[in-house]
């Protein structure tokens, strides 16, 4: 967004790329020293501010105060800054509210005599839809219950970004995908006429979607969006939507069990995906909206009617800092700050301290980004970082993949920081390229963030900026670790995890404690599942979920689960039948990579089907336990 009034509007120079001629605010044309020693997150606050100064919002003295960080961010009391985000995005728990407001000013604006179709988002928005699914049917469940079997296919639903005028929904078929995570005209949302069973039933029956249902399935079809504006996507097809797997009947469930719970919210969203332009809503089924983000709707530099400016955004989630893995400076706020940007305000906020976190050496092979980013959230929750920033930079950084940063980033809630940010580099490009975005729009992403200085070598030392305080970290020295039982930074090595959790189970009621007597820990209670008899006990696993964003984004963590399911196969290992087991990756892409390098079906032997693309298990919509368990846990309690 640019202002005519923008006193500022002298630095806007052009940038040639391959041909075509771009504008941007040249920072560097300020020619003061203050922005060469900045943070890199700070820069694109200071870009923001220069952008959209109109003396109103943004005021002159926000430049200046932004450029004073060095000096103003100990300032007591803090200095305020008005910062402009580019996009907002949103999951529907906390989306349906925004959408609904917008309608009811459109209504208002009806009543008034004016033209309601005039009420948009004047900041472009994306709301994911993946908080309603819950597991309701699993692969335990279908295979192992009295209800009907598994034996179904795969159904994995994508949505395309549309472009700002005609945002509607789009998704893949559920044999077919036009293309890797969303691309043309498909069949997702057509009536599967699948048999429809409650979770727990004894006696099946058959059930068809209510014609209603089958009709808004059926509409969430639509075959004339536009590719992303910024990013089309290149490739054709997607075969693990073809493939059948033990018991993924429970996918097909659980979606239209979802369709059938939220049937005036999901056509509601859909009367706002049509309706509202500078919105775009991606459907259910899709995944979960911090991974869509990090694959499809990220732009890291926006074109704005041949403007550039850096990609960031502020989210109604906690998790949206996953995106700073990404080089995107972006955060969670409240659903109110959320609405106020789509409706063109500001955020106003703290300058920030920026803690620079220095990561040096290679990652033992034993050990994964999670155990990195439950290394660096003990570490720096033990430092004190909330209400600041943090940047990665040092050597080390070069040897994380994205997916790797953003693990790291997305745990920034746990560790406290507003951002745990990962400037763009080389490997941010080439996460770019291997997703599928527009070999022309990278070439001008890169170009700017060189000609604006944003762009990170992270082994050239000369490119490090000041910090507030700087920590280091050497990644040889992580461990494989765990977190828990209650908070996910209460890290314990793997090898100490035995003995942690039996004096958390004696320890005094708290965040490492439930206080249990010691001479109860032995008692077990019987309950028979399935006609066959089994004890539980105190520590005793009812539920587990490979989930959750920070997880289930991450391929070496998921291939590494898939590795382990193999051996475990191989060794004869299996998984206690009455055990609720499900597996909700972040997005389709995870499923196809786990197929095509044939782990899945190790998992799914276990019990780890693929059972939806949702936050599922990891906000509480694991679904309902059998009756038996219940009372069972209630006996063991009692005693």
């Amino acid at each position: 967004m640019t202002h005519s009034g923008n006193p500022f509007n002298h630095l806007l120079k052009t940038l040639e790329v391959d041909g075509s001629t771009y504008k941007y605010y040249d920072l560097l044309a300020l020619k003061d020293s203050r922005y060469e020693k900045l943070p890199f997150s700070i820069r694109v606050l200071l870009e923001a501010a220069v952008r959209c100064c109109d003396n109103f919002q943004v005021k002159e003295a926000d430049i200046d105060n932004i450029l004073n960080w060095e000096t103003f961010q100990y300032k007591e009391g803090g200095v305020d800054v008005a910062f402009t985000p580019a996009r907002v995005i949103l999951q529907d728990f906390t989306g349906v509210p925004c959408v609904t407001d917008v309608a009811a000013m459109r209504d208002v604006v009806q009543k008034l005599g004016g033209d309601p179709e005039r009420v948009n988002p004047l900041c472009p928005a994306d709301l994911v839809i993946d908080h309603s699914v819950q597991v309701d049917f699993s692969t335990s469940t279908l295979r192992d219950s009295p209800n009907p079997g598994g034996g179904g296919r795969l159904l994995v639903t994508s949505s395309r970004k549309s472009d700002p005028n005609s945002s509607r929904f789009n998704s893949c078929s559920k044999n077919t995908i036009n293309e890797n995570h969303s691309k043309s005209s498909s069949n997702a949302f057509k009536n599967s006429d699948c048999e429809r069973m409650r979770m727990w039933r004894h006696n099946s029956q058959n059930l068809n979607l209510p014609p209603s249902l089958s009709r808004l399935k059926q509409e969430l079809r639509n075959p004339n969006v536009s590719p992303h504006p910024n990013f089309p996507l290149q490739y054709e097809t997607c075969p693990f939507h073809k493939a059948r797997s033990i018991g993924s009947d429970a996918l097909e469930k659980n979606l239209d069990l979802e369709f059938e719970r939220n049937k005036e919210r999901f056509e509601f969203l859909k009367w706002g995906a049509k309706s509202l332009k500078n919105m775009t809503i991606v459907p259910p089924g899709s995944g979960i909206c911090h991974q869509v983000n990090l694959e499809y709707l990220a732009r890291v530099v926006f074109n704005n009617n041949g403007v550039l400016y850096p990609d960031s955004l502020v989210g109604a989630d906690s998790h949206t800092t996953m995106i700073n893995g990404l080089g995107i400076v972006g955060w969670g706020v409240g659903g109110i700050e959320a609405e106020a940007v789509m409706l063109g305000q500001t955020i106003s906020m703290v300058l920030p301290q920026v803690v620079g976190y220095k990561l040096i050496g290679k990652m033992n092979p034993m050990v994964t980004s999670t155990d990195v980013v439950l290394t660096i959230t003990k570490h720096l929750r033990q430092l004190g970082v909330v209400g600041k920033f943090v940047e990665f930079f040092g050597p080390g950084v070069a040897e994380l993949s994205i997916a790797d940063r953003a693990t790291i980033s997305n745990m920034c809630p746990e560790y406290g920081a507003t951002v745990g940010f990962f400037p763009v580099d080389d490997k941010s490009i080439e996460y770019l390229q291997q997703t599928g975005r527009d070999e022309k729009n990278l070439k001008y992403v890169k170009a700017y963030l060189k000609a604006v200085n944003m762009y990170r070598d992270y082994k050239n030392s000369d490119q490090d900026p000041v910090f507030s305080e700087t920590v280091t970290l050497d990644l040889g020295d992580v461990v494989s670790s765990v977190s828990g039982p209650k908070r996910p930074h209460d890290r314990v090595p793997v090898q100490e995890m035995k003995k942690d959790f039996q004096n958390c189970l004696v320890n005094k009621v708290g965040f490492k404690g439930f206080g249990l007597d010691p001479q109860k820990l032995s008692t077990t209670v019987p309950f028979t599942f399935n006609d066959q008899q089994y004890f539980l006990r105190h520590g005793a696993v009812v539920i587990a979920a490979i989930t959750s964003c920070t997880n289930t984004s991450n391929p070496s963590v998921m291939l590494g689960a898939g590795l382990l399911a193999k051996k475990a196969v191989e060794k004869g290992l299996s998984v206690m039948p009455y055990i609720k087991t499900s597996m909700s990756p972040g997005s389709g892409v995870v499923t196809y990579y786990l197929q095509e390098s044939g782990v899945i079906k190790y998992l799914q032997q276990l019990g780890f089907d693929v059972v939806g693309y949702g936050c599922m298990t990891c906000i509480g919509n694991s679904g309902p336990l059998p009756e038996c368990i219940v009372e069972a846990i209630d006996m063991v309690m009692y005693f």
